[in-house]
């Protein structure tokens, strides 16, 4: 090795254990603490050394929930935005306000930033809205095969039975967390008889995104309030205990919600179906759940496809209805709704109309708003007991309000400002907008991003 060579290696390994303390000095609070300054600042040269030395708490936050990303989302700083996202920050996480940094970008306007956290159009994907089953394959094709699905059933190690009584669903809990009770054939087969209940074939529980057969069978089974007892007392360690209203179970992860709303959605047509509804006759539990079959072979029921021999899935429509300038949301108040609350219109379709028509006859019928364009955002099931709330966004011609008092309490214009305040819970009269479960939420939150951007 030359003499040149030999100070050149020195002067690096010298460095490079300098760095290699100053790294190990800098505690995570004095890294969390200059990741946040560099970003709200800008600073992008001294940022992209920063994370250069370590990524992993790129999504730190501070005690009221901002991320370095919030910090550049709110200075309007596009670049660093992007480059933090590249180094794996997370733009779905939210503040102590529940705001996402997109949500901060649309409240202060910084429109470089809400189109760099905006996603092309080709990669956005439908939000992942509550009560929506996404880790099951319904194997539909097996619903007809009974013999196979008791064995699966009886045999199966990893089956397993959502235990509802009268229509609810039977959850555990460590008086902190609920979570829905899943029990095994073994645990049930001498305390209930699953040969004699109306037993539904749920599906096969996903392994992450895979479709196969490979995962858990689910089944639900609903039983009387005597046989809750003989549960209850048999399992007394787990704390047991039946909803006595589905809307309760808003408590649960969002998957075990979503199985709850299914399961609840076919027992109750079931209920309502024990007689044809073509003939008057009796009807019997048929393909797993999915389907009641005439017992009287004359019956039009028996003999052509009918849509009272399936279960009923009621469209909904729910509205963003915007000002004609994009500047304004119209809100109300339906006669049920929690004092206070304010959200979109929504009503029942009709036969013959289409989702654009329905959208506009119900906004016109509850608030005398004519609505022009219609757009689509997203859809979510909602299993009470059994619509599909199709959201939608309006865009007004018209300013004055008359409101059917036989529908609303109260309807209004709200500026971007003052909805701002209401998804944070600081409008001055108290008032707040529906939780992030329901597809109102989201898609208030869509017009906040919208006025913002004039998208």
């Amino acid at each position: 090795m030359t003499r040149r060579a030999e100070i050149w290696l020195s002067f690096f390994t010298r460095n490079l254990h300098i760095i290699s303390k100053r790294r190990s000095r800098m505690s995570s609070f004095d890294f969390e603490d200059k990741l946040f300054s560099l970003s709200a600042n800008g600073k992008l040269a001294e940022l992209k050394a920063l994370t250069s030395l370590s990524k992993t708490n790129i999504n730190a936050a501070n005690p009221n929930g901002w991320t370095a990303l919030m910090y550049a989302a709110r200075n309007g700083h596009a670049d660093v935005v992007k480059l933090l996202v590249e180094n794996g920050a997370e733009k779905d996480k939210t503040n102590s306000l529940g705001q996402t940094a997109l949500d901060i970008a649309a409240f202060w306007s910084q429109h470089p930033v809400i189109a760099a956290l905006t996603p092309p159009l080709a990669d956005k994907r439908e939000p992942l809205h509550f009560f929506t089953v996404r880790n099951l394959n319904r194997a539909s094709e097996m619903r007809k095969d009974s013999k196979l699905l008791a064995e699966m059933l009886s045999s199966s190690s990893d089956a397993r039975i959502v235990v509802f009584v009268k229509n609810f669903p039977l959850l555990s809990t460590n008086g902190k967390r609920y979570t829905l009770k899943m029990f095994k054939y073994s645990d049930l087969k001498d305390l209930i008889n699953l040969e004699k209940l109306e037993v539904i074939f749920l599906g096969i529980q996903r392994r992450g995104d895979e479709v196969s057969h490979s995962g858990s069978p689910l089944f639900a089974a609903n039983i009387s309030h005597d046989k809750l007892e003989l549960l209850l007392t048999s399992f007394s360690n787990e704390n047991l205990q039946a909803l006595e209203k589905l809307r309760d179970a808003f408590i649960l992860d969002a998957e075990q919600a979503s199985l709850a709303g299914l399961a609840h959605s076919l027992f109750d047509w079931h209920s309502r179906h024990e007689y044809c509804p073509t003939c008057a006759h009796k009807t019997d539990f048929s393909e797993a759940g999915y389907k009641r079959k005439c017992t009287n072979e004359s019956c039009l029921a028996s003999r052509e496809v009918k849509n009272t021999s399936y279960p009923r899935l009621d469209p909904t429509i729910i509205v963003a209805v915007m000002s004609s300038d994009r500047t304004q949301l119209l809100l109300a108040r339906g006669r049920k709704f929690l004092p206070k609350m304010w959200s979109c219109l929504a009503g029942f379709m009709e036969p013959g109309e289409s989702i654009e028509d329905a959208c506009r006859r119900e906004v016109f019928e509850e608030s005398g708003i004519t609505i022009g364009h219609v757009g689509y955002h997203s859809s979510q099931p909602w299993p009470f007991p059994t619509q599909l709330m199709i959201g939608l966004v309006g865009q007004a011609t018209t300013q004055t309000i008359t409101v059917d008092k036989s529908e609303l309490d109260e309807a209004r214009w709200f500026s971007r400002a003052e909805v701002i305040k209401m998804t944070m819970r600081k409008h001055p009269e108290g008032f707040f907008i529906p939780p992030h479960q329901a597809i109102a939420h989201h898609l208030i939150k869509a017009f906040l991003h919208d006025s913002a951007s004039k998208i």
